[in-house]
């Protein structure tokens, strides 16, 4: 409830993305290099909140690719030369990754009906029209655990195919974590959804960053 009492004010939601991150230096109230480049800020968390409303699933691991194939430091593990190296360094990513998205949702939707959680607005009895940023509808599924986090999880897929430091990957897991997290900015999910959704999809904090 606080979290969609400060977004609803405009407020960035600093101290909810801190408890919940599992590095004690990371900064909430900076914006991930990924999701700054979609255009996302923290003094407009209503629009960070609409980044995960209506969205498609390779939307967040295709902003991530982008953002890390634009990095110097980042090379692909298999070079080759002419239209090999172009196939290897974008319609294979692409292709794993709408694989990894299409394997967590699977398993997240399992999990949901497995658990069958009500919705965080059903706790309190309200409605998603006063307690969702926008109304569409298509809330009728159980909750835990969230299929956005999930989805964002199939970015790890990344490491399959590109080299890069650990600096990069750190901003790709940050990155990961935000967009989970905005659902809850959204009001849709809690931090146990988005926790569950992101372990669902395999991401592991500290096996992103090794």
């Amino acid at each position: 409830m606080r979290v969609r009492f400060q977004v609803k004010a405009g407020q960035w939601p600093s101290w909810y993305l801190a408890k919940h991150h599992p590095f004690d230096d990371f900064d909430p109230d900076v914006i991930p290099a990924p999701l700054y480049d979609e255009g996302l800020r923290t003094s407009d968390p209503i629009r960070c909140a609409m980044a995960v409303h209506m969205d498609t699933p390779m939307d967040f691991p295709l902003a991530v690719m982008r953002w890390v194939l634009s990095q110097p430091e980042a090379t692909i593990k298999k070079p080759e030369t002419e239209h090999v190296n172009f196939l290897n360094r974008e319609p294979a990513i692409i292709e794993d990754l709408g694989d990894a998205v299409k394997r967590n949702l699977r398993k997240i939707f399992e999990c949901k009906y497995q658990y069958g959680v009500p919705r965080v607005f059903e706790y309190f009895n309200l409605s998603d029209e006063v307690f969702v940023e926008r109304v569409s509808g298509n809330y009728v599924h159980p909750s835990y655990g969230a299929g956005h986090a999930a989805a964002a999880a199939a970015a790890k897929a990344l490491k399959k195919h590109i080299n890069a430091p650990q600096w990069i990957w750190r901003v790709a897991l940050d990155a990961t974590f935000h967009w989970s997290f905005y659902r809850s900015l959204l009001g849709v999910h809690t931090a146990q959804d988005n926790k569950a959704g992101m372990a669902v999809g395999g991401y592991d904090y500290w096996d992103m960053v090794d």
